[in-house]
C-alpha cells in the first residue's frame, strides 16, 4: 500500500472557485466530494485524478481568509509540480517575500495567515523567524495572527515564545495561553 504525502498550496489571491472547476474539467480530474461550509469546518471540494494518484482538495479557510490546494500524492513534489503549472498559487519564496515587505498591520496578518497555510510540516527557521516577528510586533492583531500560526504548523518551537508572551505581554497575553493549552492537548510536530 501506498503511503500518500500532503502538501498545501496558497492560492494567488485572484484565483476562484470557478478557475479551479475549469481547471479540473480540463485535466480531467474527477469530482469526489464537496463540502459546504459551516461554523466549525470550511468549504472543501476533493478531486482525484483518473488513476486515483493525486487528489486535490481546494479549501476556503475563511477564519484566516486563506484558500488553498492540499495535494495529496505518493509522488507529491511531481505532483506540486504539475499543479502549479496549472494553478497560479504562492512558492515558497513568495511567501517569505510577503512578510519580508509586510508594513502595515493588514500586511503583516495576510502574510502570516499565508504562511501558516503554506509552511513545511517540518520545522523550518526562515518560517520560524516570520511567525517570532509577528509575535513580536507592537500591533494586537499581528500578534494575534502570528499565534493563529501555530496550529497550522504545529511546531513545537512555539511553545517558548507563546510561554513568555503569556506571561509577559499585556496585550496579547491571554489569547498566547489559550493557543499554548491548545496546542499542548495536541500532538507537537517535532524538529526534523
Amino acid at each position: 500500500m501506498s503511503i500518500f504525502e500532503r502538501r498545501q498550496l496558497v492560492l494567488k489571491d485572484w484565483v476562484r472557485r470557478l478557475d479551479l472547476d475549469m481547471a479540473a474539467q480540463q485535466n480531467g480530474w474527477v469530482l469526489r466530494k464537496e463540502v459546504m461550509a459551516t461554523d466549525e469546518e470550511p468549504y472543501q471540494k476533493q478531486w482525484a485524478t483518473e488513476d486515483e494518484q493525486i487528489a486535490y482538495v481546494y479549501v476556503e479557510d475563511d477564519r484566516i481568509d486563506v484558500r488553498y490546494i492540499e495535494v495529496r500524492a505518493v509522488a507529491i513534489d511531481e505532483a506540486e509540480r504539475e499543479l502549479r503549472e496549472i494553478v497560479n498559487t504562492y512558492t515558497q519564496d513568495e511567501l517569505v517575500a510577503l512578510a519580508a515587505m509586510a508594513q502595515t498591520p493588514e500586511q503583516w496578518r495576510d502574510a502570516l495567515h499565508k504562511a501558516a497555510v503554506g509552511a513545511p510540516k517540518q520545522y523550518d527557521a526562515n518560517y520560524f523567524r516570520i511567525f517570532l516577528s509577528g509575535l513580536q510586533h507592537p500591533d494586537r492583531n499581528v500578534k494575534i495572527a502570528a499565534m493563529e500560526a501555530a496550529p497550522y504548523v504545529h511546531w513545537r518551537e512555539f511553545e517558548l515564545p507563546l510561554m513568555k508572551m503569556e506571561k509577559s505581554d499585556p496585550v496579547a497575553g491571554r489569547e498566547a495561553g489559550i493557543m499554548l493549552q491548545a496546542m499542548r492537548e495536541h500532538e507537537w510536530n517535532q524538529q526534523a
